[in-house]
């Protein structure tokens, strides 16, 4: 395994861990703006991290991940129980696929018609 891909590991658990926190967190109605700027942060550094892996998949799930939180943090949407479930299956998904790639190097077979199923949900 590439010392790249090794930091892109840790470091991509390490943002699924804290995204997930200050999701729920923020489903409970605390953190405000700075914990929703700290999730979109997470996304954003994961999708711009998996750009420099073949992964088009997992980037194109935290892309719709992103979307989604920059209209929180714009006001067009409300962080609710489906806006937070969905996100957090997201990160689900991803620390999967992180599990995956440090596994076998590659994400699983069926791993875009997973990300094409949670954008739609």
């Amino acid at each position: 395994m590439s010392p790249l891909l090794r930091q892109f590991l840790e470091e991509g658990r390490d943002q699924v861990r804290e995204a997930t926190r200050d999701l729920l967190s923020l489903e409970q109605g605390e953190g405000g703006a700075e914990a929703a700027n700290a999730v979109f942060r997470a996304f954003h550094t994961l999708k711009g991290s998996s750009g420099l892996f073949d992964v088009p998949p997992m980037t194109r799930l935290l892309h719709a991940g992103e979307d989604l939180l920059a209209r929180l943090r714009d006001g067009r949407a409300r962080a609710d129980a489906a806006l937070v479930d969905g996100l957090l299956a997201c990160l689900d998904l991803t620390a999967r696929w992180l599990d995956a790639l440090e596994r076998d190097g590659t994400l699983p077979a069926d791993a875009a018609s997973l990300a094409d199923a949670a954008i739609a949900a």
